[in-house]
């Protein structure tokens, strides 16, 4: 296939994973019990049912986008992906719905964090594009002709507005692999990393 293959990511729960920094927070400031499991459905789940707790789950998201951010960690195999992408000449881009700030907060900027934790991390070569929504970060994918898109909600790549010339990848971890109508779905990285040698070296499988 031809070096101009240009690959999108989403960022946060595809790039990077919190679900463990979600509950370290909510316990540490926000008084959930520890035995609540540690993923960010969970803990959203548990603060949405304590008193005010819509505004806990709202204030922690600021926490863990903004000041604790670098406390996050990458997905397992995201780094080794990357690291193909660059030695097969394969274009990468970040497409990101994030908003500048946090609804409730500080003020901080939640993307000047995650281009910090990116930097960090020796990702600073692919393009990086935060969108102020999802009908904009839809938009984003389609100006940049982004052949695959890889995203962990299975509602963005089902959204009507998706661009129909662009692969649907999901990170599943845990779901069963393979085609799923629209969807390709995959259980890690590594899987991922797989599936995209396979269609840089034959484009037609």
């Amino acid at each position: 296939m031809s070096a101009t293959l240009r690959v999108g990511l989403d960022l946060d729960g595809t790039i990077i994973l919190y679900d463990a920094l979600f509950h370290r927070c909510a316990t540490r400031d926000f008084g959930l019990d520890a035995a609540v499991p540690a993923t960010k459905a969970a803990v959203r789940a548990a603060l949405r049912a304590m008193p005010e707790g819509e505004r806990r789950w709202i204030e922690l998201q600021g926490l863990v986008y903004g000041r604790h951010i670098e406390e996050a960690v990458p997905a397992p195999g995201v780094l080794a992906f990357l690291a193909t992408c660059q030695a097969r000449s394969v274009d990468v881009c970040i497409i990101s719905h994030k908003t500048e700030t946090a609804v409730i907060g500080s003020g901080l900027s939640l993307r000047d964090a995650a281009r910090a934790w990116l930097r960090t991390r020796g990702l600073e070569g692919p393009s990086v594009f935060f969108e102020a929504s999802r009908p904009e970060k839809l938009q984003r994918i389609a100006h940049e002709r982004c052949a695959i898109f890889v995203d962990d909600l299975v509602e963005v790549l089902e959204e009507p507005g998706f661009p129909p010339g662009t692969e649907r990848w999901l990170y599943a971890p845990g779901r069963p692999p393979g085609l799923h109508g629209p969807l390709r779905a995959f259980p890690s990285w590594d899987a991922i990393t797989s599936r995209l040698l396979t269609v840089i070296d034959d484009p037609r499988g």
